[in-house]
């Protein structure tokens, strides 16, 4: 296949638009809250939204990983003199790191989205972990009240702070 003008610029358009995608919807895409009734502003991305924004990058970047690899030069409609193929090559070079450069960003943003994931798996777990009951009856009544906003640690820290004091 022939490295025209027109299918060069193409491409390089198709991998601007998923990388100005991509950061243009960082922030509601990496938010912590995950539902859209969590962000003050109402601006935040529903899981499933973020879902459909995974797929539809990796196709994307399939896609045009798929269609660089069509521009490389030595197809058998391919006759061309040496610097022709030699700037075909210098091309796809060129795109290929700019997708991988693309890829990169959708990367680190999907690996914050993960880390958030398990970082919220992992503290609703703490806070459905009952503290014995022995801790439990040592809390002060003024302190059992805002049990439901600390962590485990933290509760077991108040628990043992006012048994020093007694």
């Amino acid at each position: 296949g022939s490295c025209d003008g027109r299918k060069t610029r193409s491409q390089r358009n198709r991998i601007a638009q998923l990388r100005f995608f991509l950061l243009d919807h960082r922030k509601d895409y990496a938010n912590r809250f995950g539902h859209r009734e969590n962000s003050v502003l109402g601006t935040s991305m529903t899981d499933a939204e973020r879902d459909q924004i995974d797929k539809e990058a990796q196709e994307y970047i399939s896609t045009c990983s798929t269609l660089i690899q069509c521009l490389k030069p030595g197809g058998r409609d391919d006759v061309v003199s040496e610097q022709q193929q030699e700037h075909k090559q210098g091309v796809v070079r060129i795109l290929n790191q700019y997708l991988k450069d693309v890829c990169s960003i959708y990367s680190r943003q999907r690996a914050v989205r993960v880390k958030r994931i398990i970082d919220k798996r992992r503290f609703t777990r703490l806070e459905a972990d009952p503290l014995p009951a022995t801790k439990e009856s040592s809390i002060p009544p003024q302190t059992k009240e805002y049990d439901t906003d600390l962590t485990a640690d933290e509760r077991e820290a108040v628990s043992n702070r006012e048994i020093g004091r007694a």
